[in-house]
């Protein structure tokens, strides 16, 4: 996980085999993510529910709660579906996954 990394930070340790992805949490540009994926790296863009546009160029999209990391429930129903792969975090577990 990234937040307001350098570039050369993240496309180092992709190209040293210590990451698969890079996963932005920061206030990452679109610029920054178009030169990670000419990279071939594969991308995670953060977002939070409370955010009106999940619109990106990365791989996949990743929506959280206001508070990243509290285990805070968010209105899941609300948000419209990303066109990427979406992952869904803040708050799950077995009784409401589904």
């Amino acid at each position: 996980m990234f937040r307001d990394a350098p570039f050369s930070e993240m496309a180092h340790l992709y190209q040293l085999g210590v990451i698969q992805y890079v996963q932005l949490h920061g206030h990452e540009s679109e610029q920054v993510v178009n030169r990670l994926k000419q990279l071939r790296i594969p991308i995670i863009r953060a977002f939070s529910y409370t955010q009106s546009s999940f619109v990106t160029s990365a791989d996949y999209v990743l929506i959280d709660g206001m508070k990243p990391g509290s285990g805070g429930i968010w209105p899941w129903e609300k948000i419209t579906r990303p066109t990427q792969p979406l992952f869904l975090a803040g708050g799950l577990t077995p009784d409401n996954v589904t």
